[in-house]
């Protein structure tokens, strides 16, 4: 039996609590106006799910599918994850390392602001078209033909960029970034004028919703589109995990899928939608004070905040005297308040105390620095009763290998999945493309990390169990410390998830 969806089948609507469920239909060939759309909600952690923080996403990890080992993709961070996303694929394969990145033919001493995408376009230019390595989803829809394709975000004009970087099918519609630049008058006659920015972002939230809604859901055309809500990571950055704001724009971004499922409801599309809602990184709250670069230059194995002798973006570290590698990663690995330090393998085994950095798809071959590294996490509460803490600074956010930031909610709901299906297996963002060209019948040609979920198919009845984690250790001595790092992984079918680490130390 071919995967695809079919055209003909006998649906039969199930309510639960007032939300018609996305019926399951006998498959048989690609149903024309097959539509799938993917809402990545920035930040949202796994338990902030709830019947009083978020009904409707709540209702929908009850009624279809709910993956109970979804997985950022490390650092997690969220142009790291936006491109993840659109490439299926890591950053060793795609080239964004971080949230700034290091590209010393446009800047030879500073990273380049990803979240501004006209940093990013300055970047492509330099760079001749290589900003990033690999396709991105809307060329592979493209290349198809015959499915629209779209990107709704009200994240940065970088993030959104990202997730589209050749402006393939309709394009982008950010308030900040509406490309093709042609798409901008039509955008506005139909969805209306652009709110401004606020916290919550609400009304923003609101208006890419509404597009959303005018250009894809009111065409008879198939399509597949993504909408990335910029909450609740914009305000829980600033006012923390949990916070009354924090909740309230949860509770927003809730509103909109609402308004979302009541649409497909009211206009009998229950058959024709696929809708996969997950999130980009988890959240910690910040306890950090310091900074790799402060560090450095305090104990003087970096000559002042602009030199070259070694250069510090976000937490990779890249030395001009590969000799002072191993005594820069030694100086890390004496401070409680870092985490796993990370080393290109090749220089693994003469850095004791480093993991290779393969172990977290993260050594580029042209842009990985000399090390990653990453800081420390506890599962301390906050004033708001969430579990989880970081020693980065500032309020709240995430960066880090702590699986209060590794780990995502993923719910799955409509003619494709299985309903009321709780999976086992671990997963992560990159594989949500591939699942869903997958499903739309687009094969794709080259080689990516993601897999195909199988799994969640509604044809799939085969039963899974979950599988076992496995953990690689890694300890030395130094000065009297036994510094030591356990990472976590979890295999299937082939593919290892970096589930997360944990680095501890014990004084002699």
């Amino acid at each position: 039996m071919n995967k695809n969806i079919s055209i003909k089948s006998i649906v039969i609507p199930v309510i639960l609590i007032g939300l018609t469920f996305f019926s399951c239909m006998e498959q048989e060939k690609s149903k024309p106006d097959l539509k799938t759309v993917v809402i990545i909600i920035d930040g949202l952690r796994k338990d902030y799910l709830s019947e009083t923080n978020s009904p409707n996403l709540y209702k929908l990890s009850k009624m279809g599918v709910e993956g109970l080992h979804s997985h950022s993709i490390f650092p997690t961070l969220t142009r790291v994850n936006s491109t993840s996303y659109a490439t299926g694929s890591y950053p060793v394969r795609h080239g964004i390392l971080g949230n700034s990145i290091y590209l010393p033919a446009v800047d030879a001493v500073k990273g380049i602001n990803t979240g501004d995408f006209k940093a990013l376009m300055k970047a492509d230019s330099v760079e001749k078209g290589r900003l990033l390595l690999v396709k991105t989803f809307g060329e592979w829809v493209e290349d198809q033909g015959e499915t629209d394709f779209t990107i709704f975000s009200s994240g940065t004009t970088g993030q959104s960029f990202l997730l589209n970087q050749r402006i393939k099918g309709r394009g982008i519609i950010n308030p900040d970034l509406i490309l093709p630049s042609n798409l901008e008058k039509e955008v506005i006659a139909k969805v209306g004028e652009i709110p401004a920015k606020e916290r919550p972002n609400l009304p923003r939230h609101k208006w890419i919703t509404d597009a959303f809604i005018e250009f894809d859901l009111k065409s008879d055309k198939s399509s597949i589109s993504t909408i990335w809500f910029s909450d609740p990571d914009g305000t829980a950055h600033a006012t923390g995990i949990g916070s009354p704001m924090t909740l309230a724009s949860i509770k927003g971004v809730d509103d909109q899928v609402g308004r979302i499922l009541q649409y497909i409801q009211e206009n009998g599309m229950e058959n024709q939608v696929n809708i996969i809602i997950s999130s980009d990184h988890g959240f910690s709250t910040h306890i950090g004070e310091g900074s790799l670069e402060d560090f450095l230059i305090e104990k003087g194995l970096k000559t002042g905040e602009d030199s070259d002798d070694v250069i510090v973006v976000g937490n990779a570290v890249y030395v001009k005297d590969k000799a002072k590698i191993r005594t820069i990663a030694e100086a890390f690995q004496k401070e409680d308040w870092v985490g796993a330090v990370f080393s290109k393998e090749e220089e693994t085994a003469n850095i004791p105390g480093t993991l290779s950095q393969h172990l977290i798809y993260w050594q580029h071959a042209e842009r990985a620095a000399d090390l990653y590294v990453d800081v420390n996490w506890n599962d301390e509460e906050n004033e708001f009763g969430y579990k989880g803490a970081s020693f980065n600074r500032g309020t709240a956010g995430h960066g880090s290998s702590s699986p209060f930031e590794m780990q995502t909610p993923f719910i799955a709901v409509g003619p494709s999945f299985k309903k009321q299906f709780a999976n086992p297996l671990p997963t992560a963002l990159i594989d949500i493309m591939p699942t869903v060209l997958h499903i739309h019948g687009i094969k794709i040609d080259q080689e990516i990390d993601g897999r195909v979920l199988d799994e969640i198919l509604v044809e799939n009845t085969a039963f899974y169990s979950e599988q076992p984690q496995k953990t690689l250790k890694v300890e030395h001595k130094i000065d009297g410390i036994f510094y030591k790092i356990d990472l976590f992984q979890t295999d299937w079918n082939g593919k290892t998830y970096f589930d997360y680490s944990k680095t501890g130390r014990v004084v002699e």
